[in-house]
């Protein structure tokens, strides 16, 4: 695993001004939308620790979130200062607390679960339309957050360059600058990717109609998912958003292009792009050509 940048304080920096740890941690946490409420509270002033003391709390919260239910204050105040709290003492981000982050989809168990879902009735999930199979392909072979993907549109998708323009803009569908991009969609995830429609989202839901979007969407796709996975014998940690990380490390392990993970990837920052990148046996490109996946990084693909 690869630790969150720390400063040059020592191993523990609450006594550093809260506006200016909680802005660096803003830029990097999962959900940075609490930040600029409590930031604008806390004001220059005072440092991480004393946003410690209980009575400061009281009447942050008072404030901030008056009447509001439990899970409410949780989610918006002291769950992100919890978060903080752990970041400035080094505590977050141990060694072993990440397991679900750490899995990524061998090519053979990618194999397992593509074929499961080519057959979701025999798993109990009403799929006719394959919907799930092409989210599944699409998310492998493109590295797509899943939010990405319900947006992409046919329109989108240049069939002659298998290039597809990733819009990250919209709510639910980015989450930085860097999120808008081009990429490359592998001849074998198109295998996978039957009946999609001429115009509009090419992954539609249940209904046939586009996804509600959500900040940190991909939820919506879960429980289907949860029964092919099982099927396909994998463990808890594959989840919709380990596909990413699949697809880093089979994408670094093909080409060792760094600066190609990132432009696909969406990933502004080295650090970032290398979390996502697991250990990989020294076969794995091998393996991975075998079965049919090509990043379209040189003339032959």
């Amino acid at each position: 695993m690869f630790d969150f940048p720390h400063g040059l304080f020592g191993d523990d920096r609450r006594d550093e001004p809260f506006f200016c740890v909680g802005t660096e941690f803003k830029e990097i946490t999962d959900d940075p939308r609490p930040w600029d409420r409590l930031l604008e509270y806390a004001g220059p002033s005072i440092t991480f620790r004393q946003t410690l003391d209980p009575a400061w709390r009281a009447r942050a919260i008072a404030e901030l979130h008056p009447g509001c239910v439990e899970s409410t204050i949780q989610r918006n105040f002291l769950g992100p200062l919890r978060s903080l709290d752990k970041y400035l003492t080094k505590t977050r981000r141990e060694k072993g607390c990440d397991t679900r982050r750490m899995f990524w989809l061998t090519p053979e168990q990618a194999e397992d679960l593509l074929h499961v879902a080519s057959t979701p009735e025999r798993y109990g999930v009403d799929d006719p339309q394959r919907r799930i199979r092409t989210a599944i392909a699409f998310l492998l072979g493109t590295g797509c957050r899943t939010g990405e993907s319900f947006v992409l549109a046919a329109e989108d998708i240049n069939w002659n360059t298998r290039e597809c323009l990733v819009r990250g803009e919209l709510e639910g569908a980015g989450k930085t600058e860097a999120s808008t991009r081009l990429v490359y969609l592998p001849s074998k995830a198109i295998d996978h990717m039957e009946g999609l429609p001429d115009k509009g989202p090419i992954i539609l839901n249940r209904e046939g109609k586009p996804f509600t979007l959500r900040y940190k969407g991909g939820g919506q796709i879960r429980r289907e998912f949860k029964k092919l996975r099982e099927a396909a014998g994998l463990p808890e940690a594959c989840t919709p958003h380990s596909l990413r990380h699949s697809f880093a490390t089979w994408t670094y392990a093909a080409t060792k292009d760094m600066k190609l993970l990132m432009s696909r990837g969406g990933w502004a920052k080295h650090d970032t792009a290398l979390r996502y990148t697991k250990l990989a046996p020294s076969d794995l490109p091998m393996r991975l050509k075998s079965y049919g996946w090509d990043f379209g990084n040189d003339l032959d693909n």
